[in-house]
């Protein structure tokens, strides 16, 4: 009869064991799974800061763009800096 109880324990070691491993290869894939959820989100996160960068390049250009459009636009309706002189050139009658 003692034989037989070893037996028993073996048995229930053995799924002991068993269930050990397909707790721990079930977390596994869970944790794969969830790695490679999150990381598909750091790819469209850092896309998104791409092209926010993008943009600001853009912007600045289009700002430091601005200054000389505003400057054009104000010298084409006649008006000059305070001390510059205006110089008008009247087409010749030849």
């Amino acid at each position: 009869m003692h034989v037989v109880k070893g037996k028993k324990k073996s048995v229930l070691l053995r799924i002991a064991l068993l269930a050990l491993a397909v707790y721990i290869v079930a977390s596994l894939v869970r944790l794969r799974v969830e790695l490679n959820a999150r990381e598909q989100v750091k790819q469209e996160v850092l896309s998104g800061v791409q092209a926010k960068k993008d943009q600001i390049v853009v912007l600045n250009d289009k700002l430091s763009n601005a200054d000389n459009d505003v400057e054009q636009g104000v010298r084409e309706n006649g008006m000059a800096k305070p001390g510059e002189t205006i110089l008008v050139e009247v087409p010749s009658e030849d």
